[in-house]
């Protein structure tokens, strides 16, 4: 089977396809030639960071921080990316262990987020990233909170939340229906009290059958407080 090109895993994921092992081995495959050969990118617009702890990644100045930044083996508590005019792709290509924080904030070019693991965050926070298209992971984990707000151009991602992620808010985006749908019944189904579920504004799909959605009616009777389009 031909290698999937990037652009066409891309629109298969906001479709709510689930990706196979195969279709990460082609990302890599992808991102790694584009990182290493992609003589359109020069030295001083790619870079590699082996084996950081916290990774904090802001403004211009940073001299690690590139147009195309893949780093690998992570292995700290926090990954924190803000407010950042330059860097327009981010690759974690592996992690170990379980994280604090992940943070995505305010970076204007930033369109790509690609994930070759499947990391577990205590808190998950990508905000106000205008160009944001596209976040790449076989699953991207919430174990407490999760906001994704403001990113007007983003449609969908593979997110999983855990029993005790009560805080969920993913307003002013540009989620499909079947984002919102799944994210809505993933919630009910995990048996969470009395927890948060915004999705509303921007340009967010409508849940199917609105107020009279079943998993948005079994929420809110256990005492979630759920808002929507």
């Amino acid at each position: 089977m031909a290698q999937k090109t990037v652009a066409q895993l891309q629109a298969l994921w906001v479709t709510g396809y689930a990706p196979t092992q195969q279709d990460f081995s082609d990302l890599f495959e992808s991102f790694l030639n584009f990182l290493t050969n992609n003589d359109r990118l020069s030295p001083d617009e790619k870079t590699y960071i082996p084996s950081p702890q916290d990774v904090y990644i802001q403004y211009i100045p940073n001299p690690y921080i590139k147009k195309v930044t893949a780093m690998c083996q992570i292995s700290g508590s926090n990954v924190i990316i803000s407010n950042n005019a330059y860097i327009t792709t981010c690759i974690i290509v592996n992690a170990s262990g379980s994280f604090n924080v992940f943070s995505a904030l305010s970076n204007s070019l930033l369109s790509t987020l690609l994930f070759f693991a499947k990391i577990e965050f205590y808190s998950i926070i990508i905000d106000d990233n205008a160009n944001l298209t596209a976040i790449l992971t076989n699953s991207l984990i919430a174990t407490n909170f999760v906001y994704v707000r403001n990113n007007a151009a983003l449609q969908g991602f593979a997110l999983l939340i855990t029993p005790t992620c009560l805080h969920i808010d993913l307003t002013n985006c540009n989620y499909d229906v079947s984002f919102v749908n799944g994210m809505l019944t993933q919630a009910n189904n995990l048996g969470g009290l009395n927890g948060v579920f915004k999705i509303e504004g921007g340009t967010n799909a409508a849940p199917t059958d609105g107020a009279l959605n079943s998993d948005i009616v079994d929420l809110i009777a256990k005492g979630w407080t759920v808002t929507y389009n």
